[in-house]
Formats: structure tokens, sequence, C-alpha cells
């Protein structure tokens, strides 16, 4: 029996499950950003999740997917990577999510729903 063949497969489809929950975020965020719902926002935002982190900028009703920013305005963190698609589309409460100490911010909870209230939900 060799471990590493049994195990490579299983830590190769975990890394690539990983990967794609970043890529779908990128995505939704991309594609449900509401340019009236963004109103008056200019900010420079980090999603963080666990070790990786999305940047981007909010500014002039527009949104803009980035490197990482300097001294993001706000941070907002979250338990995994699922849980921050689930909040952005809206199969997940985000303030049953704070609650329970899985989604924390840096920044007033105000600031907070503005942000994400710029992006559509499903």
């Amino acid at each position: 029996f060799n471990s590493k063949q049994y195990w490579l497969p299983i830590i190769i489809a975990l890394m690539a499950d990983h990967a794609s929950t970043i890529d779908k975020i990128i995505e939704y965020l991309r594609h449900s950003f509401d340019p009236a719902a963004a109103g008056e926002i200019d900010a420079r935002i980090e999603l963080r999740m666990s070790k990786e982190s999305i940047h981007f900028v909010i500014q002039d009703k527009k949104m803009q997917m980035g490197e990482q920013e300097k001294n993001p305005e706000i941070t907002l963190f979250f338990e995994s990577t699922d849980l921050a698609y689930e909040i952005f589309t809206g199969t997940t409460e985000m303030v049953e999510a704070f609650m329970k100490g899985q989604f924390k911010s840096d920044s007033n909870l105000i600031w907070v729903f503005h942000i994400l209230g710029a992006f559509r939900k499903n």
C-alpha cells in the first residue's frame, strides 16, 4: 500500500475545490456588482479567508479587482472561502455568521452592510 498514491488525488481534489471557491467568489463579485447600489462607497477592500485574500476597490460606482492593496480601508474576515461565497450570494445570513464569530470586520457594521449591499444576491 502506497500512502502517497492514496492521498495525492484527495489532496489535489481538495486544493482544486478550494481554488474554485476563490474563483467563484471573484466571478460572483465581478458579475453581481451593482453600481447604483454602490452609491457613495469609496474604499479599498480586502476579503480575508484563512490564508488567502481577495482585494478590490469600489470608487465612483465602479469596482476593480486588484492585486494586494496597500492599507485596505476595510477588511472582512471570513472563517472559510465557502462562508464568504455563501454570505455574498445570500445563502448564509451575514448577521447570523457574525453572531457565531464566523465573520468579522475591522470596521463598523453599517459600512459592511453598504459594501455587501453593492452586490446583487442570486
